[in-house]
């Protein structure tokens, strides 16, 4: 298991401790929206994963000169931190 697979499964842990001890409708909700964080959070990091897998096959082309020009501009909004041009 990896550092964040192990922190994920701690917080899942937790988030059920705190649901056992909750008595508060308020509090449950609080819980649920941290457990759909935790969840999205994870989603992130496996775009993330995925991205970098991505952008490390397309620079070991580059590095071969099998790049294509496809390729290269894929790799260019890869490597876009802007959010405005998704």
């Amino acid at each position: 298991m990896d550092y964040f697979a192990d922190r994920e499964k701690a917080a899942q842990k937790f988030t059920g401790e705190l649901a056992k001890l909750s008595k508060s409708v308020e509090n449950g909700e609080r819980i649920t929206k941290f457990t759909s964080l935790i969840a999205a959070l994870s989603k992130g990091k496996e775009q993330i994963e995925t991205t970098r897998r991505e952008a490390v096959g397309l620079e070991a082309k580059r590095v071969t000169g099998e790049l294509t020009s496809e390729a290269t501009a894929r790799l260019s909004k890869l490597g876009r931190r802007d959010p405005a041009h998704p």
